[in-house]
């Protein structure tokens, strides 16, 4: 068993290692976390219990959210209107068309989905894919980044926002809506739970096209 936590008190090596949560969870370094005032993250959070209170609000602002345990949540996470600067994920565009994208469309610019070459719209229905937030392109050796919405001109499309939780509790919001009359962006759920009480939005604005939302089982 080196290498790997045990479990105390599991009747056995195979029960700890059913027991033991995925890598796709994160570490749970961020440790046990409440949000009881509206926060915005400047980085990839890896929680071990996570909190957000109700009509509190935790913009990823681009950023991913991991909790390798049990989430709470009775607020909001992630983002209401398209961000404008990049964090570990990438973002919808403003003023042009959306390449690689899952998001919504605007009345102004395009979307287009992720191509067979980067893996298809399918690439994304793979958690482990997920988590990464790009695709590879074999012909030319370079990351892409998954796209949000397309933006109105002025306002950003909306963004990627991925939360990864084991266990989920509450009845609250996770969104990647946008503002203005941009498109909506893409929203990821990873949980081994197989159902959530859960709002999910990626909700376009004004004219704006709606994005995708994507609630995805992983043990």
């Amino acid at each position: 068993m080196a290498g790997r936590l045990v479990r105390i008190g599991a009747p056995d090596a195979l029960a700890d290692f059913y027991d033991s949560p995925s890598h796709i969870f994160g570490s749970g370094e961020d440790g046990v976390v409440t949000i009881s005032a509206n926060t915005t993250l400047t980085e990839d959070k890896y929680y071990l219990d996570l909190t957000v209170d109700a009509t509190k609000t935790l913009n990823t602002a681009g950023y991913r959210v991991f909790v390798q345990r049990n989430l709470f949540l009775w607020g909001t996470i992630g983002m209401t209107a398209g961000p404008s600067s990049q964090g570990s994920l990438g973002i919808g565009t403003q003023n042009t068309n959306a390449t690689n994208s899952l998001g919504g469309a605007s009345a102004s610019y395009t979307v287009t989905a992720p191509t067979a070459a980067l893996g298809g719209t399918k690439w994304y229905k793979n958690p482990l894919n997920v988590v990464d937030g790009y695709s590879f392109d074999p012909s030319n050796g370079t990351i892409n980044l998954l796209k949000g919405g397309a933006g109105d001109g002025t306002n950003y499309g909306g963004g990627v926002v991925i939360v990864t939780a084991r266990y989920l509790f509450g009845d609250g919001n996770i969104s990647a809506a946008a503002s203005g009359n941009a498109g909506g962006g893409v929203m990821f759920l990873i949980s081994s739970d197989k159902s959530h009480s859960y709002t999910l939005s990626a909700a376009g604005s004004g004219t704006g096209s709606a994005g995708n939302t994507y609630f995805l089982e992983a043990d």
